[in-house]
């Protein structure tokens, strides 16, 4: 990854931060593209996200690019959500209320992201911890 590192490193030495612009702004979202690859998700977070707002000012919101940036922030999030979902499952095990929503975040990232079916999978996982979770108290 040191070599990689360096090359992140002299693009974006190489890009005027003081002038965003279309190509700033997609150098940001592919070094946010190999942070995402590589796991290191936060990294990729910030990245997109630097990479929207250069976009957000040049197109407003109402653009094929901002979408395409939404869809992007969308997946990411949905790796930091399922990303973190294990250690919690493991503190807490699988019936608890952070757990459900937990499931139910993940379900609304699918939801605007238009993936119907995802979301129904981890709303209907919410909507079970929460029924057995009542169950249990009465």
């Amino acid at each position: 990854m040191g070599q990689d590192q360096e090359t992140i490193d002299c693009s974006l030495k190489a890009a005027d931060p003081d002038k965003p612009d279309e190509i700033l702004a997609s150098l940001y979202i592919d070094i946010g593209e190999f942070y995402n690859k590589m796991e290191e998700y936060q990294k990729a977070l910030e990245h997109h996200q630097k990479g929207f707002e250069i976009k957000r000012s040049i197109y407003g919101e109402s653009h094929s690019e901002i979408s395409d940036s939404f869809n992007r922030l969308g997946r990411i999030y949905e790796n930091l959500y399922e990303g973190s979902l294990n250690p919690e499952i493991l503190i807490y095990g699988e019936l608890h209320p952070r757990i459900s929503i937990w499931h139910e975040n993940i379900g609304e990232v699918y939801r605007s992201l238009g993936e119907y079916e995802n979301a129904l999978e981890y709303n209907l996982e919410a909507l079970h911890i929460n029924t057995s979770l009542k169950e249990e108290i009465h």
